[in-house]
C-alpha cells in the first residue's frame, strides 16, 4: 500500500517537545512544575517525508481541560496520575532511545492558572541527574491551514519527560537557574534589525534569509552598471526632442510673422536654455506679427501648389501646439486624426 501524500483535515496527534540529553548533576526535584501558556512550533513529518509546520495552541481552556479530566480519573481512582518519565521511553519511535521505562513520578493534580497550567507531583524517586526542562508528550485535534502548515488545540497530557536538550526552551524546571546571558545579544539583535530593514529597501520579505539578501544585492549592483549607458540613451532621446520642440516652435513663430527668418537662430539659442525655457517661451508667445503675411488677391495670379502631406502635418502639428501641447504629444495627435497623411504613398 503506498504511503498517504496529503495529512488529513482533523487529526489527533501527540508531540514531545525535546532532543534528549541527560545531565551529570545531582538536585532535588520541584514539587510544582509549570507549562506556561503560548503558541509553540513543531516540525511533523508525514509519511511520505512532506513536513508539516505545526503550531501548538496551548491556553487557559487546554489546561482546563486537562486538569478536569485528571481530577475525573483520579476521584474514580482510575489513575495514578500522568507519569513522568527521564526521556521519552513511551513515545513510538524514541523509545529505543530511552531503555529506563518506568516512571520516576507522578502528576496528581493540575490547576489551570493565569499564566500557566501548574502539575503537582508525586516523586518516587530522585533521578539522579540534574534536568534543566521538561518535556510535555501532549495531543490534540489538528487543523490543516494550509499545504505545509497546521494547527493543534492541545487538550490531553499524555506523559511528562525531564530533559536537558529541549525544543521548547520556555518549560525550563523551576530547580535550575537560567541560561548565562548572550555577552553579544545586542549585536546580534541589531544586525538582525538591520538585515531585516536591508530586505525591505531591496523589496524582499523581512524573513529573507542571508543569501536571499546576498543574491538581490547582487542583482541590483549589475542593474547598476548598466545605468551608465541607459543614462545616456535617455539624454540622448530627450535633447533630441527638445531640439525638435523648439525647432517647430520657432518655426511656427517665422510662418506667423512674429520674428524675421534673420531672427530664428537667436530664439533656438534662446529657448535652448533649459533654465530659461519658460519665460523666454512666454516672451515669444506674445510678440506680435511683424509682417502681414496674407498676400492681397490677384485674379490673374495661379493658385500655389497644394501642400505636401509632410508641410501639411507641420502645419496641424503647429496648430495642435497653439494649444500647450509639445511637440511629441502635437506630433502624435496629428498621426491619431490624419493617418492618411502618414501614407507613405502621398509623402
Amino acid at each position: 500500500m503506498s504511503k498517504p501524500t496529503k495529512m488529513p483535515k482533523n487529526l489527533r496527534l501527540t508531540f514531545a517537545n525535546e532532543a534528549f540529553t541527560l545531565g551529570a548533576t545531582e538536585n532535588a526535584m520541584p514539587d510544582t512544575i509549570a507549562i506556561p501558556y503560548g503558541s509553540y512550533p513543531h516540525s511533523y513529518t508525514l509519511e511520505d517525508g512532506k513536513t508539516v509546520d505545526v503550531t501548538q495552541v496551548f491556553d487557559r481552556a487546554c489546561a482546563t481541560a486537562i486538569a478536569n479530566e485528571l481530577a475525573t480519573a483520579m476521584t474514580a481512582k482510575k489513575t495514578k496520575g500522568i507519569p513522568i518519565y527521564e526521556g521519552h521511553p513511551d513515545v513510538p519511535g524514541l523509545a529505543s532511545s530511552y531503555p529506563n521505562k518506568a516512571a520516576i513520578g507522578w502528576i496528581t493534580a493540575i490547576v489551570a492558572n493565569e499564566a500557566d497550567m501548574a502539575l503537582s507531583v508525586r516523586w518516587l524517586r530522585n533521578p539522579g541527574e540534574g534536568f534543566a526542562w521538561h518535556s510535555p508528550y501532549w495531543g490534540g485535534a489538528l487543523t490543516v491551514t494550509s499545504a505545509n502548515t497546521a494547527t493543534m488545540k492541545i487538550n490531553k497530557l499524555v506523559s511528562l519527560a525531564l530533559t536537558n536538550n529541549p525544543n521548547i526552551k520556555d518549560f525550563r524546571l523551576p530547580n535550575e537557574e537560567p541560561d548565562e546571558p548572550n555577552p553579544n545579544q545586542k549585536e546580534e539583535d541589531s544586525m538582525n534589525e538591520f538585515m531585516k530593514k536591508l530586505a525591505a529597501i531591496l523589496g524582499l520579505q523581512d524573513t529573507a534569509t542571508e543569501d536571499d539578501i546576498t543574491a538581490a544585492v547582487s542583482g541590483a549592483v549589475a542593474k547598476a552598471k548598466d545605468s551608465p549607458a541607459q543614462i545616456a540613451t535617455a539624454n540622448e532621446k530627450a535633447t533630441t526632442e527638445r531640439r525638435e520642440r523648439i525647432a517647430l516652435i520657432v518655426g511656427r513663430a517665422v510662418e506667423e510673422g512674429r520674428i524675421t527668418g534673420a531672427e530664428k537662430p537667436v530664439w533656438e539659442t534662446r529657448l535652448a536654455n533649459e533654465t530659461n525655457y519658460t519665460a523666454e517661451f512666454a516672451a515669444l508667445n506674445s510678440l506680435a506679427p511683424k509682417l502681414k503675411l496674407a498676400p492681397i488677391a490677384d485674379p490673374n495670379k495661379k493658385d500655389p501648389p497644394a501642400k505636401t502631406a509632410g508641410e501639411q502635418i507641420t502645419m496641424l502639428a503647429n496648430e495642435a501646439m497653439k494649444g500647450g501641447l509639445s511637440y511629441t504629444d502635437a506630433y502624435a495627435k496629428v498621426q491619431r486624426e490624419h493617418p492618411d497623411l502618414f501614407d507613405p504613398k502621398k509623402s
